[in-house]
Protein backbone atom coordinates (compact mmCIF):
# COMPACT_ATOMS: atom_id res chain seq x y z
CA UNK A 1 0.00 0.00 0.00
CA UNK A 2 1.20 3.34 -0.99
CA UNK A 3 1.00 6.13 1.93
CA UNK A 4 -1.77 8.21 0.11
CA UNK A 5 -3.22 4.73 0.72
CA UNK A 6 -2.52 4.54 3.99
CA UNK A 7 -3.43 8.04 4.82
CA UNK A 8 -7.08 7.37 3.55
CA UNK A 9 -7.92 4.57 5.02
CA UNK A 10 -6.33 6.11 8.45
CA UNK A 11 -8.42 9.32 8.50
CA UNK A 12 -11.88 8.47 6.04
CA UNK A 13 -11.74 5.08 7.68
CA UNK A 14 -12.92 3.37 4.23
CA UNK A 15 -11.29 0.65 2.16
CA UNK A 16 -8.32 2.44 -0.33
CA UNK A 17 -9.34 0.22 -2.87
CA UNK A 18 -13.08 1.35 -3.56
CA UNK A 19 -13.80 2.55 -7.17
CA UNK A 20 -15.29 5.62 -7.98
CA UNK A 21 -17.62 5.78 -11.12
CA UNK A 22 -16.71 7.64 -13.65
CA UNK A 23 -19.92 9.65 -13.62
CA UNK A 24 -18.85 10.25 -10.22
CA UNK A 25 -15.91 12.05 -11.10
CA UNK A 26 -17.16 13.92 -14.34
CA UNK A 27 -20.30 15.41 -11.55
CA UNK A 28 -17.05 16.40 -9.76
CA UNK A 29 -15.20 18.33 -12.42
CA UNK A 30 -18.23 20.00 -13.28
CA UNK A 31 -18.67 21.45 -10.02
CA UNK A 32 -14.97 22.29 -9.57
CA UNK A 33 -15.85 24.11 -12.87
CA UNK A 34 -18.93 25.90 -11.36
CA UNK A 35 -17.01 27.10 -8.39
CA UNK A 36 -13.74 28.14 -10.38
CA UNK A 37 -16.42 29.88 -12.64
CA UNK A 38 -18.08 31.50 -9.65
CA UNK A 39 -14.60 33.11 -8.42
CA UNK A 40 -13.45 33.94 -11.73
CA UNK A 41 -17.18 35.98 -11.50
CA UNK A 42 -16.62 37.35 -7.99
CA UNK A 43 -13.02 38.48 -8.76
CA UNK A 44 -14.37 40.62 -11.87
CA UNK A 45 -17.06 41.98 -9.68
CA UNK A 46 -14.57 42.94 -6.88
CA UNK A 47 -11.89 44.93 -9.51
CA UNK A 48 -15.24 46.96 -10.66
CA UNK A 49 -15.99 47.64 -7.48
CA UNK A 50 -12.44 48.96 -6.71
CA UNK A 51 -12.20 50.62 -10.32
CA UNK A 52 -15.71 52.69 -9.00
CA UNK A 53 -13.88 53.62 -5.71
CA UNK A 54 -11.14 54.47 -7.18
CA UNK A 55 -12.83 57.15 -9.71
CA UNK A 56 -14.93 58.34 -6.80
CA UNK A 57 -12.45 59.40 -4.60
CA UNK A 58 -10.32 61.05 -7.78
CA UNK A 59 -13.40 63.22 -7.81
CA UNK A 60 -13.72 63.86 -4.08
CA UNK A 61 -9.71 64.65 -4.25
CA UNK A 62 -10.38 67.05 -7.13
CA UNK A 63 -12.87 68.76 -5.82
CA UNK A 64 -11.01 69.18 -2.11
CA UNK A 65 -7.93 70.60 -4.89
CA UNK A 66 -10.30 73.10 -6.90
CA UNK A 67 -11.85 74.00 -3.22
CA UNK A 68 -8.02 74.62 -1.53
CA UNK A 69 -7.01 76.57 -4.62
CA UNK A 70 -9.57 79.09 -5.25
CA UNK A 71 -9.20 79.64 -1.49
CA UNK A 72 -6.04 80.19 -1.48
CA UNK A 73 -6.71 82.77 -4.51
CA UNK A 74 -9.38 84.35 -2.40
CA UNK A 75 -7.25 85.15 0.15
CA UNK A 76 -4.14 86.73 -1.49
CA UNK A 77 -7.04 88.45 -3.43
CA UNK A 78 -8.28 90.14 -0.20
CA UNK A 79 -4.94 90.86 0.67
CA UNK A 80 -3.56 92.66 -2.32
CA UNK A 81 -7.66 94.75 -2.09
CA UNK A 82 -6.91 95.64 1.07
CA UNK A 83 -2.89 96.69 0.03
CA UNK A 84 -4.79 98.89 -2.83
CA UNK A 85 -7.06 100.88 -0.65
CA UNK A 86 -4.61 101.08 2.19
CA UNK A 87 -7.34 99.92 4.88
CA UNK A 88 -5.05 97.61 6.49
CA UNK A 89 -1.28 98.27 8.01
CA UNK A 90 1.33 99.00 5.03
CA UNK A 91 2.69 95.64 3.64
CA UNK A 92 6.17 95.60 2.29
CA UNK A 93 7.10 95.11 -1.21
CA UNK A 94 9.05 92.13 -0.33
CA UNK A 95 5.76 90.49 1.36
CA UNK A 96 3.39 91.27 -1.64
CA UNK A 97 6.30 89.73 -3.77
CA UNK A 98 6.97 86.53 -1.99
CA UNK A 99 3.06 86.30 -1.47
CA UNK A 100 2.34 86.51 -5.32
CA UNK A 101 5.36 83.93 -6.34
CA UNK A 102 4.09 81.40 -3.20
CA UNK A 103 0.33 81.79 -4.99
CA UNK A 104 1.80 80.92 -8.27
CA UNK A 105 3.96 78.35 -7.00
CA UNK A 106 0.93 76.68 -5.17
CA UNK A 107 -1.26 76.84 -8.22
CA UNK A 108 1.35 75.46 -10.48
CA UNK A 109 2.90 72.69 -8.34
CA UNK A 110 -0.73 71.70 -5.95
CA UNK A 111 -2.63 70.25 -8.58
CA UNK A 112 0.81 68.58 -10.23
CA UNK A 113 1.46 66.78 -7.46
CA UNK A 114 -1.84 65.42 -6.67
CA UNK A 115 -2.29 64.78 -10.45
CA UNK A 116 0.73 62.79 -10.55
CA UNK A 117 -0.64 60.83 -7.71
CA UNK A 118 -3.91 60.40 -8.76
CA UNK A 119 -2.96 59.32 -12.62
CA UNK A 120 0.24 57.83 -12.14
CA UNK A 121 1.97 56.42 -15.51
CA UNK A 122 2.06 52.89 -16.09
CA UNK A 123 4.52 50.91 -17.38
Amino acid sequence: MSQLDNFISEYANTDPNVSVSPSKVQESFQLLDKDYEISQKIIELVQIKDKLADIDLKKIYGICLLVILALWIIMVAFICITYIFQDSPHVSDTVLITLFTTTTANIVALPTLVLKYLFPIKD
